[in-house]
């Protein structure tokens, strides 16, 4: 059994085949880490789609310096909603 604790596949435009080539080599997990707000939506959307990946959100400290307070704060809300679902 082989897993991926921490991931970014969906900065490959070719994203399906690089998880059909995890399944062929066993690969059972792969955690898709979001960075910001976009790549949230993506590893949420991918975890949905295919029974190997899962999502953790998140905001990587270079995203969050380049938002305001209310948009953090938005994020973080939208983190906490979808861990409680």
């Amino acid at each position: 059994m082989i897993l991926d604790a921490h991931a970014h596949h969906f900065l490959y435009e070719n994203f399906e085949e690089v998880v059909q080539e995890n399944v062929k080599n066993e690969v059972v997990f792969i955690l898709e880490n979001g960075l910001n707000s976009r790549t949230n939506q993506i590893v949420l959307e991918n975890s949905e789609k295919y029974e190997v990946v899962y999502a953790a959100l998140g905001l990587h400290p270079t995203e969050v310096v380049k938002l305001s307070y209310e948009e953090v704060e938005r994020e973080l809300e939208f983190i906490k909603n979808k861990s409680e679902s």
